[in-house]
């Protein structure tokens, strides 16, 4: 048991570590990009002033409307007003991407959560890295990954959906796992739910793999 925990404990800091990192990269690169935008914002200023002063407002009102539908400073992914679910997502989706894995992830949460950040990561950034190594696994082309979440109230509902290939094997309320560690990522969501006043459950069924998160009471 002591080896298991500290293997939980030193795999959860490897991860929080990886993620901080693409996070400090990503503000590098977005720092980076508004310098540029600054520069391009004052040439846009000009073709403004231009329009306007030929009061050529067909012209004018077409510019705003393509300004307005450009991509967002840093062209950073906002899932949603919390930034720890969205630095937790944007590193997984990235590796999503890097492994041609399909990735979709739909939020309705607020910036403020009921759960430490601590909570937040046990519970998605294990499900996520497990759900990431099970596409990685799998030799056919149909890999995907769709996550959702949303609190209301002082509860909080997170679900997970994988593809995977082969056979899984239910080890008590979990799922035996190929990874090192023996499927002690999906034990630490569960401690994380209860602790949290909820509840964690896993189900496997042709091909998808499901887990569904409650997190409060």
């Amino acid at each position: 048991r002591d080896r298991a925990a500290q293997h939980e404990a030193l795999a959860l800091a490897e991860n929080r570590l990886g993620m901080l990192r693409a996070h400090y990269r990503e503000l590098d690169a977005q720092v980076d990009t508004m310098r540029g935008l600054h520069h391009d914002f004052r040439q846009q200023l000009v073709l403004v002033r231009s329009l306007a002063e030929q009061q050529d407002w067909p012209r004018l009102q077409s510019f705003l409307d393509d300004y307005s539908q450009g991509a967002s400073p840093g062209g950073q992914m906002v899932y949603c007003e919390n930034e720890t679910v969205n630095i937790i997502t944007r590193y997984y989706a990235a590796a999503c991407r890097e492994a041609g894995i399909r990735f979709e992830a739909k939020y309705h949460l607020p910036a403020q959560l009921s759960w430490p950040d601590a909570t937040l990561n046990v519970v998605l950034g294990n499900l996520l890295e497990n759900a990431v190594a099970a596409c990685q696994g799998m030799a056919g082309e149909d890999r995907f990954i769709r996550v959702t979440g949303s609190q209301k109230g002082g509860k909080g509902v997170f679900i997970v959906e994988n593809s995977f290939e082969g056979t899984l094997r239910p080890r008590g309320a979990v799922f035996a796992s190929t990874k090192p560690g023996g499927g002690q990522g999906l034990r630490s969501v569960q401690t994380a739910a209860r602790q949290a006043g909820g509840s964690a459950i896993f189900t496997a069924a042709e091909g998808r793999f499901t887990a569904m998160v409650v997190l409060g009471g």
